[in-house]
């Protein structure tokens, strides 16, 4: 079944329009995407592997993270790819919105960033066949170097997120 998603404009209003992911989108079209950095309270940061399978960037070491469905809220796109890719449930008072990014280089999307501190082991999850492979957690100066070809902007919003994990 192909999924679909909402456009948007660069500033994130929406379109009120939408496609099947698959379909190709005008220089002025967005999606929404998401990526939830998960902090163990036991100590360390997740990272997944991405399965051998998929057709960009297979194998890498990343963090969660996907396209948000039509219809669907950044907010519920968070929880449902925590749950769908790593069997993981996140307490809804535990999950928070850190940042809104634009990149252009990937497809052109809106990237919201969320994260969560709750209590997990990596032995918890249950992958998600076909998407992800593996799952670590790190510290947090090895989460950062996976993270740095995403940009200094990025950078800066890791380094707020440790911050207010840290501080809890």
């Amino acid at each position: 079944m192909e999924e679909w998603i909402d456009l948007y404009r660069r500033d994130g209003s929406s379109l009120g329009r939408r496609i099947p992911k698959s379909a190709p989108r005008a220089a002025d079209e967005y999606y929404l995407h998401v990526h939830v950095l998960l902090c163990s309270e036991a100590g360390g940061w997740l990272l997944q592997q991405r399965s051998m399978a998929k057709q960009f960037s297979p194998g890498k070491w990343d963090v969660t993270g996907g396209g948000v469905m039509a219809g669907e809220t950044s907010r519920d796109a968070a929880f449902r790819e925590v749950r769908e890719e790593l069997g993981l449930r996140i307490p809804p008072d535990r999950l928070c919105f850190a940042a809104r990014q634009i990149v252009e280089e990937a497809g052109r999307c809106i990237l919201d960033i969320w994260y969560a501190r709750m209590d997990f082991r990596a032995e918890d999850c249950v992958l998600q066949a076909g998407e992800v492979d593996g799952v670590r957690l790190v510290p947090f100066a090895e989460l950062a170097e996976a993270c740095r070809d995403k940009g200094p902007a990025y950078r800066e919003v890791l380094e707020k997120i440790r911050a207010l994990c840290d501080a809890v």
